[in-house]
């Protein structure tokens, strides 16, 4: 296909995709887009068949992400999925069909082929558990983790499908957890629980609520090894809880878009009535003792959970956290809060500087020294912002980036932060 550029306005509302001829810099319009609230930008698409007789397009005007079969001008030669299967992502192309990644359930994802001429689709791995995929030059890699643990890798050539082997260490547990759903004024929600392998149903066990809360991330999936660090905090003495709310992905266009201008009232509201639900339903979580911990987004939001509702947790742990957002990545903020200067009050209201003053519950920051993503920054504002209200929390600073990547040091991470738990919730 021609070089193509996909532009989108500041409000990231209007998209255009274009053709453009390098040699004479002149542009073409392949189609256009509007959300009144964001467009998500799917990375898989455009993909331009092998020919250049047309191109791949996700969207999701219907609701929920759909995928489209465009002529080489743009014009819409075919609609391929309905928004009722659940697309998440275009793996590629092979053989006259788009391999894509679907599940009708959030926390599920299989690998289908979709052919080109309308025919039905065709599933390539089981509906259970987690599958991916890379497709290119007729050849299918799938990647497939099943409930139950471990992983499988496959190749799909020429008809037949060979097991590529692996030599990943399997983990020496296999966590205990369980999915269940909720329903919270209609809505359903998925929650992972995990409990300790030594689990005594007559007593009851502080609850480490294990979160991210944010866009574009899901954290309750139906695969075992997942969960395998829950376990390791669960052994600990602690139930851990996993639970995606509204504004994280997988549920349709108006779930996502519920945060719209407001990045932690929803997902606040949402992760602490899942909380309850859960915690009416299996009385051994002692909701008097629930700790909060996460990492990015949801460091930022275990920092607003135990400033805004000391009432429910009793002690958080913020991991590289935003801590405000005009500090943050402009296209990423922008997308969901709009401008600072559009959008004063919410960016004002979502700022943990504006409530560091109500620290009232143990607090432990971790950030890494030179992360690139949620930079050293924020930490530090925050810090200054507890240290002038006569507030104090533990902080640590770490030799890293964004994430933690050596082994030594994340275990050494993992403990402390189990420490901090048990000394500020206390034993089962």
């Amino acid at each position: 296909g021609p070089l193509t550029a996909l532009v989108l306005n500041r409000e990231q509302t209007d998209l255009a995709l274009l053709a453009i001829d390098p040699a004479t810099g002149s542009t073409k319009q392949l189609l256009a887009e509007h959300d009144d609230a964001w467009l998500n930008v799917n990375v898989g698409a455009p993909r331009w068949l092998e020919d250049g007789s047309g191109f791949l397009w996700m969207t999701e005007a219907k609701g929920a992400w759909t995928l489209e079969l465009h002529d080489k001008n743009g014009a819409l030669v075919r609609q391929l999925t309905t928004p009722g299967q659940g697309l998440r992502a275009l793996a590629g192309i092979a053989n006259d069909a788009a391999i894509v990644e679907a599940s009708t359930e959030a926390p599920k994802q299989a690998v289908w082929r979709i052919p080109f001429d309308g025919s039905a689709p065709q599933a390539l791995t089981p509906p259970d558990g987690v599958a991916t995929a890379e497709a290119e030059h007729g050849v299918v890699v799938l990647h497939v983790q099943p409930h139950e643990g471990g992983q499988h890798l496959y190749a799909l050539a020429r008809g037949a499908r060979h097991e590529i082997p692996s030599v990943a260490e399997r983990p020496k547990l296999t966590p205990t957890t369980n999915i269940e759903t909720v329903d919270l004024q209609g809505r359903k929600q998925f929650v992972a629980i995990t409990r300790p392998q030594t689990f005594d149903p007559n007593r009851r066990y502080p609850v480490l609520l294990k979160v991210y809360g944010g866009p574009h991330a899901v954290t309750v999936v139906d695969s075992l090894d997942t969960y395998v660090m829950d376990q390791l905090y669960a052994d600990a003495g602690f139930i851990v809880v996993r639970t995606d709310g509204r504004g994280t992905p997988n549920r349709g266009r108006a779930w996502e878009r519920a945060i719209l201008r407001d990045l932690i009232s929803i997902p606040m509201a949402d992760q602490i009535a899942a909380l309850h639900a859960i915690g009416e339903r299996h009385r051994e979580l002692d909701l008097s003792r629930v700790g909060v911990a996460g990492w990015s987004f949801g460091g930022y939001f275990s920092v607003m959970a135990v400033l805004l509702h000391p009432e429910v947790f009793k002690a958080a742990i913020g991991g590289a956290p935003v801590t405000d957002w005009t500090l943050y990545d402009t296209a990423y903020t922008e997308r969901y809060m709009r401008t600072p200067q559009e959008n004063p009050e919410a960016y004002k209201a979502t700022s943990a500087l504006t409530h560091a003053a109500k620290l009232e519950r143990p607090l432990l920051l971790i950030h890494g020294i030179t992360d690139d993503n949620v930079h050293l920054a924020h930490t530090l504002a925050l810090v200054e912002a507890l240290y002038l209200a006569g507030k104090r929390a533990e902080v640590i600073a770490l030799s890293a980036t964004h994430m933690v990547p050596d082994p030594k040091l994340n275990v050494a991470r993992e403990q402390v932060q189990i420490d901090f738990l048990r000394e500020h919730l206390g034993p089962p």
